[in-house]
């Protein structure tokens, strides 16, 4: 099981380092993310699938910082 835990802490500090602020909130989230199960229309009539903080990049996010922190104290 120890060996699992760097892999854990070096995604964590990945995840964290890719976090931005988002403007409107201040909630920090990943961004820019694709999302095509959630799509919009561009004014030039183009589709997008580009979104800040999508919910499930949220929480992968929570459950990858939560299982990080509490590994050690697990293992």
């Amino acid at each position: 099981m120890k060996k699992y835990y760097p892999v854990l802490k070096e995604a964590a500090e990945f995840l964290s380092s890719v976090l931005i602020e988002e403007p409107e909130h201040g909630f920090l989230v990943i961004a820019p993310s694709s999302f095509p199960e959630n799509s919009y229309v561009k004014p030039n009539g183009n589709i997008g699938h580009t979104w800040m903080g999508p919910t499930i990049d949220m929480q992968i996010g929570r459950e990858l910082f939560g299982n990080t922190f509490k590994a050690p104290i697990i293992l």
